[in-house]
């Protein structure tokens, strides 16, 4: 899977040394990187070993048809400044515009890191007098909270404007590749399409570019993948 970098435009006039300038006005580059979406259509000869999926393959054919989309996002080794947030927001069409062409399941739908953090609180008096210094007991408590932070968050499934929605934690920068995954459905008959948009946000601004050019668009729209 190929990967792109994308340069996204400033929602709004920015300044400070991290707008980059360009002829549209502010830019962010070098932040993002986008791959695919490779499509495989789930049919007969896709795990034909899974009674369970063949069936409901079966059960679907005349009505509607699946395929599987991959598709991939990097942020590059981070400099200044950071980003704090980050989208992908994918839409699903087809020909006939019939709003039934779904994602009808994704993946990531959850992804974080765990986190404890111990809160408390001790009490320990000292009476001093002159020089000497007396403890008179101590008492305390704590408690501990565990959980997960969520780094990237996907859905709604069964929509045709599916997002993954990236946000920087205490433990996790938005750094490295998460590879996104879709069954889409489509209605038989029917072409499907898929477009994607982009945003990121610094803490100064928030940028988006709509219907980035896609690398693995094979038709005349570079902004579009069609199935």
């Amino acid at each position: 899977m190929r990967l792109e970098a994308v340069t996204l435009d400033a929602e709004e006039s920015m300044g400070g040394p991290y707008a980059l300038r360009g002829p549209g006005g502010s830019e962010l580059r070098d932040r993002i990187e986008f791959g695919g979406p490779i499509v495989t259509p789930i049919d007969s000869s896709y795990r034909p070993g899974d009674g369970d999926l063949q069936a409901f393959i079966r059960g679907e054919a005349g009505r509607r048809r699946f395929v599987l989309a991959h598709m991939s996002i990097n942020f590059p080794p981070t400099y200044p400044p950071p980003l704090t947030r980050a989208g992908v927001r994918v839409s699903l069409d087809d020909d006939g515009h019939t709003g039934e062409t779904i994602a009808y399941s994704i993946f990531p739908t959850h992804a974080g890191t765990a986190y404890d953090i111990t809160q408390g609180f001790s009490i320990s008096p000292t009476l001093a007098v002159g020089p000497v210094s007396v403890t008179l007991g101590s008492a305390g408590r704590s408690t501990t909270d565990h959980g997960t932070r969520d780094f990237v968050v996907g859905g709604p499934e069964l929509s045709a404007r599916p997002v993954w929605a990236f946000q920087r934690t205490p433990t996790q920068d938005l750094f490295g590749s998460t590879r996104l995954v879709m069954v889409i459905q489509v209605p038989a008959g029917r072409t499907g399409s898929l477009a994607v948009d982009l945003t990121a946000e610094v803490a100064q601004g928030r940028f988006r570019k709509r219907h980035i050019p896609l690398p693995a668009a094979a038709n005349a729209n570079p902004r579009s993948v069609t199935f």
